[in-house]
């Protein structure tokens, strides 16, 4: 279980439940790299055959919207993460120790240049059209919405139950 994003400002965007909402489905099938993919010192997208044999490990299903929280699970092929070397070996060690696992989700957005305070923090803009490309799996690095913020993996609620749809499961 995941919690890939939740309501609040991230990198200096508010991002509201509503609008998390809006398309959660659409994050099922999407690929689980370990780390944001980059070519030539950018940013790229991880839908492509090159990212997806050299650094894709998983996919996401069963995505939805647990109150304010963006929440799925991280379908995981444990023999290719272990292929990519230290960092993929990383992510197998401490997700198989119950490890705390931060995330960032990879995605495609319209900003709506208004400035304001959510919470009491400030923010730039607001996210729309939140549109899915990867949630990134990261072990030397903290996300946007990190793990102090309620992201990450594995992330169960306080009885012990799994965040994503089948609250019958424990961890």
């Amino acid at each position: 279980p995941v919690v890939m994003i939740r309501e609040g400002v991230h990198n200096g965007l508010l991002y509201t439940a509503e609008e998390l909402a809006a398309f959660a489905n659409l994050w099922d099938g999407h690929v689980v790299p370990v780390g944001h993919p980059m070519r030539a010192g950018e940013y790229v997208t991880a839908n492509s055959p090159d990212i997806w044999a050299s650094e894709v490990v998983g996919f996401l299903f069963n995505t939805t919207m647990n109150g304010d929280k963006l929440v799925s699970e991280i379908w995981l092929d444990i023999e290719k993460a272990e292929k990519l070397g230290e960092l993929g070996t990383a992510v197998v060690e401490t997700l198989r120790s119950g490890g705390q696992m931060e995330v960032s989700t990879g995605l495609l957005l319209n900003v709506e240049e208004t400035a304001g305070t959510w919470n009491g923090e400030s923010y730039e803009g607001i996210a729309r059209m939140i549109l899915p490309d990867h949630l990134a799996l990261l072990p030397n690095e903290i996300g946007a919405c990190s793990w102090d913020d309620g992201c990450g993996t594995p992330r169960v609620n306080q009885k012990g139950e799994t965040m994503g749809n089948d609250p019958a499961k424990t961890k």
